[in-house]
Parts: structure tokens; sequence; C-alpha cells
């Protein structure tokens, strides 16, 4: 069920006003009009499934204006514009529409939280790709560091650091064990000359 509310502007053709008011009468809306927009609404509207109505309602007022324009014109009524102002369904048929709307929204809803949740993965997967580029650089440097370093040390500066270090008391060692720095080598020197 299909309930229309509409406004309708006119006016009378002045030539005929006379016999407008001598034939119909003072009254003449409610005994003409009324009933050709009620005749209207019986012979357009059902032309549109329900669904099509409200996307419609212009082609709906333009044909409206045309069929009550070309029945009042025989009472020298002209119609200068119609309005629909307010469509109403049945009780059922708008809790349906609530209803589909209400589910498409959710649908959209749940679009947008999966869609947000797409970027989020393709923001961490950016994220981590960035990380591991960047522990590998890091990764690389500490390794061409380490290459550089292995070809700098030589015996002499091993021997050297621990010298270095050294507190000057050999350690204590049984069995003839040799001391861990040869003061021989440092410098070229031999033991015993000088």
């Amino acid at each position: 069920m299909v309930k229309l509310t509409g406004m309708m502007n006119f006016h009378i053709d002045p030539a005929y006003v006379n016999i407008l008011y001598q034939k119909i009468g003072h009254d003449f809306a409610n005994k003409v009009i009324d009933p050709a927009f009620n005749d209207f609404v019986k012979e357009v509207v059902p032309n549109y499934p329900i669904t099509e109505i409200l996307p419609k309602r212009e082609e709906i007022r333009k044909r409206a204006m045309t069929k009550l324009g070309d029945n009042l014109a025989r009472y020298h009524i002209i119609v200068d514009d119609i309005y629909i102002s307010n469509i109403r369904f049945s009780p059922e048929y708008e809790k349906a529409i609530e209803a589909k709307q209400v589910a498409q929204q959710q649908v959209e809803t749940q679009r947008q939280v999966l869609a947000q949740r797409e970027i989020e993965a393709q923001q961490k997967v950016v994220t981590a790709k960035g990380e591991a580029e960047s522990i590998l650089v890091v990764a690389q440097g500490q390794a061409k560091a380490n290459e550089a370093l292995a070809r700098s040390i030589s015996a002499i500066l091993v021997e050297y650091k621990g010298i270095e270090k050294w507190n000057g008391i050999l350690p204590q060692v049984s069995g003839g064990a040799v001391p861990f720095i040869d003061l021989g080598k440092m410098g070229g020197a031999t033991p015993g000359k000088k």
C-alpha cells in the first residue's frame, strides 16, 4: 500500500471563471480537483514497482502534472505545478525497507573494517620490510667492519695488547710451560742479543 500526499498550484483561466462557478460552484476544488488527483494516483503510481516510487519521484511528479493538466483543462483549470510532499508505505513495507538499510549499513561497516584491517596489515608488512632492510644494512656494515678489523690485526698487535693488559706477574704454571708472551719477538729482538 502506498499513500501519497501532494499539493497543486493552479489558476483558473480568467475568461471562464464565471462558467466554472455557474456549472460547478465555489467548492470546485472538492468536486473537481480532489477526484482528479485521486484518479492520477490510481492511474500513474501503479505503473511503477514499489521499489521505484521514491527514486522516480520527479518522473511521477511530471507525469502527474501532465495528466492532471489534461484532465482539469476541460474545466479551464490550469495546473502550474504539483508537489509530492509525502510518500508513505505500509508499516510492514517500511519495516522491511528499514531492515534492508540496516543490513546494507552493517555490510558497509564490515567492508570498512576489513579495508582498515587490510591497510593495517600492509603497514605492518612495510614496517617489517623496513626493519629487515635496516637490520640487513647494519649487519652488512658490521661484517665490513669485522673484515677490516680482521685485516688490521697482526700477531705483533695481539702481543702488544696482551702486554698492555699484563699486570707484571708471570702466571704460575707447572711442568715448564712457556710464558704466554715471547718478549724476544717484540720489535724484532732476539733473546740474548742486544
